[in-house]
């Protein structure tokens, strides 16, 4: 037994929902498509209509919008460019002569994030108080990030 419905009906907004857009298509080759996440870095996932999607996670399924037909593909990799990991900064200061500071974030097999923040100083003097600015940093990225994962 088969039954038909009219698409105008069980979908009056359209099949594609703007609350679901993950990104843009960059790359298109015969073994792949790549396309730009617009929520990369942020908490992943969202809730619509009682289910929880992501925002382009690996394994997950994604409609691609062509001009006349969608496409139905899957995640299998995420890469992020290492200068958009990577965040290089000085602080000008009366106190310090020479200031140069990175922060970096790495992905871990285990699927847990590695952040690398490492800072140099001169005079030699005001290290301790830059070690425990960094300290107050620190704790207050934590705190931020494990509000965000209780949000999420």
């Amino acid at each position: 037994m088969s039954t038909a419905f009219d698409v105008a009906d069980a979908f009056p907004r359209g099949l594609l929902r703007p609350e679901l857009y993950v990104g843009q298509l960059c790359a298109v080759s015969a073994q792949a498509v790549k396309f730009n996440l617009n929520e990369a870095g942020s908490p992943s996932g969202s809730h619509f209509l009682g289910g929880r999607y992501g925002k382009g996670e690996v394994g997950e399924f994604v409609l691609i919008e062509g001009q006349i037909n969608l496409l139905l593909g899957r995640v299998v990799e995420i890469h992020l460019p290492d200068a958009d990991r990577r965040l290089i900064y000085t602080i000008p200061s009366a106190q310090m002569r020479w200031h140069r500071a990175s922060a970096e974030v790495y992905a871990n097999a285990d699927g847990t994030t590695r952040f690398v923040w490492t800072t140099h100083v001169a005079p030699a003097e005001i290290g301790a108080y830059v070690d425990a600015q960094m300290d107050l940093g620190v704790a207050a990225l934590k705190a931020t990030l494990e509000e965000d994962a209780r949000k999420a």
